[in-house]
């Protein structure tokens, strides 16, 4: 399956993992973590954590989906909405999950 393909069919995921990867190139799961190296060494999908990949660079879209149930909050709520002039530098997401603290860092910033 050519790249091109994978990457349209995955771009309507937020957030995916190697069993959705498998079930669209419908291949082993051996080959589909060879799919995935090769479309991270090629900057085609960015790994979020282990197992969990997007193609998207909005941070906003990527955190409201690492992690089920959760919604983003605080003051990147208020900027989103614009009741807020500032500008935060994080994002932040609130779940009703017990999850360590976690940072992850997301290539774009400027999609506020």
């Amino acid at each position: 399956m050519k790249n091109v393909i994978i990457i349209n069919e995955l771009k309507k995921y937020p957030v995916f993992n190697l069993k959705i990867l498998r079930d669209i190139i419908e291949k082993d799961s051996n080959y589909s973590k060879l799919v995935v190296y090769r479309l991270k060494k090629n900057n085609l999908i960015f790994e979020i954590e282990r197992n969990k990949y997007t193609v998207n660079k909005d941070p906003l879209i990527i955190s409201s989906n690492i992690i089920w149930p959760s919604y983003i909050s605080c003051w990147s709520a208020l900027r989103y909405y614009n009741l807020t002039e500032q500008l935060p530098q994080n994002v932040f997401v609130l779940t009703t999950r017990s999850r360590k603290k976690k940072e992850i860092k997301v290539i774009q910033k400027d999609s506020y």
